[in-house]
């Protein structure tokens, strides 16, 4: 649990700080580290960060030992093991259909290794989302309030990059939690030809997440993760 709560608060801190900042060498204030890396590698470091964030609440927070042992090998490897007793139970479930965390798939849900591109790299994307304030017409950024109120308007979940035009944007929205499976309102599609930008209404309690994809000449160029927390 103390992993956890150190890897989320160094999610919400990086999430606040979206720029690089400057690390002075102790041994030496006049220099600092920042030669290390550039700005490109921090926001890469920032976005795992906020997918450990997730995928280690998600495995801490799940019922099942069985399911939640599967969850933490994803992270750790097959070198964490399960106790005997619930090893075998594993295995006899191991059939199930599951995402690439580990996670049972959604009603239609899709990934983006089935969707029949490749992955290039080489350009950054970047999404953004803004909450909507109900008492005033103001909006808050996501990133940095760490979590958004139920029954809100998210205007909107919006993606920049530096890939030239033509590109094509796809766009994944994946909520979890028992809410949005007690409404059948589970999702996990991939949308292509959505735009730059989405609208969406916080309607379930959870740790959700979208995903943004930008395909040029069928390969995948850039992408992007953005965590929502919804309470």
């Amino acid at each position: 649990m103390s992993l956890v709560h150190l890897i989320e608060d160094l999610a919400a801190w990086l999430a606040l700080n979206p720029l690089m900042p400057v690390i002075v060498d102790p041994s030496c204030p006049q220099t600092s580290f920042n030669h290390r890396w550039d700005q490109d590698r921090y926001a890469n470091f920032a976005k795992h960060i906020q997918s450990y964030a997730t995928r280690m609440r998600t495995a801490l927070d799940e019922q099942d030992k069985d399911k939640s042992v599967k969850l933490w090998q994803q992270l750790f490897g097959d070198g964490f093991r399960a106790p005997a007793t619930t090893a075998a139970a594993s295995l006899a479930k191991a059939g199930q259909p599951a995402s690439a965390e580990g996670v049972t798939r959604a009603p239609s849900e899709r990934f983006i290794a089935e969707m029949g591109v490749q992955w290039a790299g080489g350009r950054w994307a970047r999404i953004e989302a803004r909450v909507a304030n109900p008492i005033s017409t103001g909006s808050a950024d996501l990133r940095r309030t760490g979590f958004a109120p139920v029954g809100r308007d998210i205007y909107y979940f919006t993606v920049s990059t530096d890939a030239p035009q033509p590109y094509d944007i796809w766009w994944k929205v994946r909520n979890y939690g028992p809410d949005a499976e007690n409404a059948h309102g589970l999702r996990g599609q991939i949308t292509p030809g959505c735009g730059p930008r989405i609208h969406e209404r916080t309607r379930y309690r959870g740790r959700h997440y979208v995903e943004v994809w930008i395909v040029k000449d069928g390969k995948v160029v850039a992408s992007d993760h953005h965590d929502v927390v919804i309470r």
